[in-house]
């Protein structure tokens, strides 16, 4: 017993004769874990974003449109050449004729001016209501054949990541309550699109066959391409754009 209490002593005695800069803080290292940093990888902005989106698909298409109904009163936004389809259209419901009419007419693309015209004559010639609800309505067509579109290549959720980018575009959000033939021209091409698109899957998948123009697909380019005719002339470029590809 008396052994062991000496040997503890010695223990104890050696122990406190350590030199103190064996206590040192520099001898000891602290062992941390690296920062956490938010993950924006290919992998998350190509997988995680476009499945969310997905699962609430629902909800999505509901909030763009209401985002793009909260910018509707009905009411004239004055646009380039927006008051002269006004007075061209004012001009084809009352029969009334004024100066320059008809060099105007040849100006103007006659798609926009039978649009107006047909809301005054069911409104009357005050009501510019109808023509912006017109314009509001093939802006939402816009941005349903744009998911369409990219629905074709890839995945649904890619075409809903596009169109709530799309929709919160400022150019796209203004150009769909003015009263002119822009947001049309853009219905009439997306139209042209799906269609000539979903006619070269069906060829791609089953060599060239004439079954492939029937149906619904060949009806929505022409469709389309009647569309784009009405509004802007422009569509013979569209049309020799595509015939080269």
């Amino acid at each position: 017993m008396k052994d062991e209490v000496k040997n503890n002593q010695s223990q104890v005695g050696s122990q406190s004769q350590r030199p103190s800069s064996a206590l040192h803080p520099s001898n000891f290292t602290l062992q941390t874990s690296p920062p956490q940093r938010l993950d924006l990888s290919q992998e998350t902005l190509t997988g995680i974003i476009p499945a969310f989106l997905q699962r609430h698909a629902k909800w999505v298409w509901l909030a763009v449109l209401a985002f793009m109904l909260s910018g509707f009163n009905g009411q004239w936004r004055i646009g380039p050449d927006s008051a002269s389809h006004l007075l061209l259209a004012r001009s084809l419901v009352t029969g009334q004729t004024f100066e320059g009419q008809a060099d105007l007419a040849r100006e103007l693309s006659p798609g926009l001016s039978w649009v107006v015209a047909a809301g005054f004559a069911a409104f009357g010639t005050q009501a510019v209501w109808p023509a912006v609800l017109a314009v509001w309505l093939a802006a939402a067509g816009v941005l349903l054949l744009t998911c369409k579109l990219f629905a074709l290549h890839e995945r649904p959720a890619v075409g809903l990541v596009v169109v709530v980018m799309l929709a919160c575009t400022e150019a796209f959000f203004r150009y769909a309550f003015q009263v002119m033939p822009d947001m049309f021209f853009a219905l009439g091409f997306m139209m042209l699109l799906v269609g000539y698109e979903s006619i070269c899957q069906r060829i791609e998948k089953g060599g060239f066959q004439w079954k492939h123009f029937r149906g619904g697909a060949l009806a929505l380019a022409l469709a389309g391409l009647a569309v784009m005719a009405a509004f802007r002339s422009v569509v013979l470029v569209v049309v020799a754009g595509l015939a080269v590809t």
